[in-house]
């Protein structure tokens, strides 16, 4: 019983401390909490291409739920390490 009390809380404290998955870049808005409305995706997907096209400005939104330990900042750095958005030249 102490060695499944022992493995328990070692496997839960692994979960726990598991960062936040970055998802995939697959559109200009991911909502992973439903906070938008379709029409407000869709009115918001495109001001960012009308951004796009006016200035070649590269702009994503990502809404989560949660960032669980790790600060916004870092949650936001290893989205933009992840999703590489703009260019070389540019950035």
């Amino acid at each position: 019983m102490r060695y499944f009390i022992l493995m328990f809380t070692f496997v839960c404290s692994f979960v726990a401390a598991q960062p936040t998955i970055v998802p995939q870049l697959q559109q200009q808005v991911t909502d992973l909490t439903s906070s938008l409305n379709s029409q407000e995706k869709t009115e918001l997907t495109h001001k960012l291409e009308s951004i796009f096209n006016n200035t070649q400005v590269q702009i994503a939104v990502l809404i989560v739920p949660t960032t669980k330990d790790e600060t916004i900042e870092q949650y936001a750095t290893r989205v933009f390490d992840n999703w590489r958005l703009g260019d070389a030249k540019r950035n």
